[in-house]
């Protein structure tokens, strides 16, 4: 299974996209890269949810500052931190929002009131809405949800809620803007302040705001920020993981250039440049750079370590007719010619290229039950050893060699990695194809019967898996 790490600070500058098996989906802290696999149904992963409570901590600290000398200036500062945390929103977060929006709104409108316009201070916390500069707390909290107005436990002092009030008022007939999504794909969902969008859309009131695009559990996309009066944000579709998986196989290929469709081009877009994509697939390293929408391959260098040694041992069924052939006395009946077997193996292996191997070694098959033994020579032979070559994919390959003493055998080897550890489960099967033996003159050719066999088992891998 291919999973992504999207890493920065691997270069002196830039960012640089590892692409690569067995590591978990973390990416990072950028609102336009997808972030960790989230619990299914629910948009928010544990940065998230350490935010908001973070968020409701301090807002409950803060509030008994409001009667404490200059408290105003702590619950500005601590609220502004703490709200700067968060990154995305669901429905039941909606009053913690708007109620700490509020109260920092208070502090502000009561540490700095006629000064908020001209005080440098004050510049964070004013905004300029249709020509008048208001509390920036205010406006976020009217946009965020227009239709809910302060209780004396939001803002405890009349005037106050008055001003905020007839600053809502005036806002609800200020000209709305819009969010949307370039593209939704199946199953998405585009959630602006914890409230689901009914299409790619939603007309909001100018000030702050949160949004994500996700689906089946996963936010794939987060935003957050200020709307003008009319203004119109769209998000462009940023790459889901199973886009960068497909990436993933096809760089692994080692083409020399890459045309990046554009949700690509976006994700990278919202990386610190210069960007470079990294390919790592077992023993085969590759890097790319990005020009514009094209990732063109720059470095391949060869492996560090292209050798390995499997040892395994294995159980296995052998089937051989010379059995009951070359064995005076045998009965002809399906356990004469049948065998279980033990099986021990060894083999080298060269690891050509990501999808080559090359193997060179030998089954040691070890058959039980009498009569599964081979006359030669002066004595017999129980023992069958296979010496072979084998090629082919790094997983499974074609096998052939001599299957002693009389045949010649071929077939797959199969080598599967359990995990990322050094155990491997192992299968083999074969084969038989006797060989002609010309026999002293006068004397028939020598043509021994077929050989079969299947094994399977498991190794341990030493040296590069």
């Amino acid at each position: 299974m291919w999973l992504i790490a999207l890493a920065t600070g691997a270069q002196a500058a830039g960012t640089v996209v590892w692409l690569s098996e067995g590591e978990p989906l973390a990416f990072p802290e950028r609102t336009a890269v997808p972030r960790t696999e989230l619990t299914a149904g629910d948009p928010l992963d544990a940065v998230d949810a350490r935010a908001l409570a973070r968020l409701a901590s301090e807002l409950e600290a803060v509030i008994p500052l409001k009667d404490v000398f200059d408290g105003e200036l702590q619950i500005i500062r601590r609220l502004e931190l703490a709200l700067a945390d968060v990154r995305a929103v669901r429905p039941e977060d909606r009053p913690l929002i708007w109620r700490a929006l509020v109260f920092q709104g208070y502090a502000v409108d009561r540490y700095f009131q006629d000064g908020l316009a001209t005080e440098d201070a004050a510049a964070d916390y004013r905004v300029e809405i249709g020509g008048a500069v208001v509390v920036r707390p205010w406006a976020d909290a009217v946009a965020f949800d227009p239709d809910r107005q302060p209780a004396e436990g939001d803002i405890p002092d009349a005037d106050p809620r008055v001003a905020f009030g007839d600053l809502r008022a005036e806002l609800l007939f200020a000209e709305r803007g819009q969010i949307s999504v370039s593209a939704l794909r199946s199953g998405e969902q585009l959630v602006v302040d914890g409230r689901d969008a009914v299409d790619q859309r939603m007309e909001v009131q100018p000030g702050m705001h949160w949004v994500t695009v996700g689906s089946g559990g996963r936010v794939q996309q987060r935003w957050q920020g200020r709307i003008a009066p009319g203004e119109e944000i769209e998000i462009p579709a940023i790459a889901t993981p199973d886009e960068l998986i497909a990436l993933s196989e096809r760089l692994a290929t080692a083409p020399e250039r890459v045309s990046l469709p554009q949700s690509v081009v976006t994700t990278l877009d919202g990386l610190e440049a210069p960007v470079s994509v990294v390919v790592v697939h077992r023993n085969t390293l590759l890097r790319y750079d990005r020009e514009g929408g094209v990732l063109a391959l720059e470095e391949a260098p060869p492996k560090e370590r292209t050798l390995s040694v499997e040892i395994a041992a294995a159980g296995g069924w052998l089937y051989d007719g010379n059995y009951l052939l070359e064995n005076p006395g045998a009965v002809e009946t399906a356990a004469t010619v049948n065998a279980g077997a033990a099986i021990v193996s060894a083999a080298l292996r060269w690891q050509a290229r990501p999808a080559l191997a090359l193997d060179v070694g030998l089954e040691t098959w070890i058959p039980g039950g009498e009569g599964h033994t081979l006359p030669v020579g002066e004595g017999t032979q129980r023992v069958r050893l296979w010496p072979f070559v084998a090629a082919g994919h790094p997983r499974i390959g074609l096998a052939i060699g001599p299957l002693l003493p009389w045949h010649l055998a071929f077939g797959p080897r199969l080598r599967w990695p359990v995990g990322e550890g050094r155990l491997v489960l192992t299968g083999s099967a074969f084969w038989g194809m006797g060989i002609t033996r010309v026999r002293a003159a006068g004397q028939p050719d020598f043509e021994p019967w077929r050989a079969q066999g299947a094994s399977a088992g498991v190794g341990w891998v030493f040296g590069a898996r």
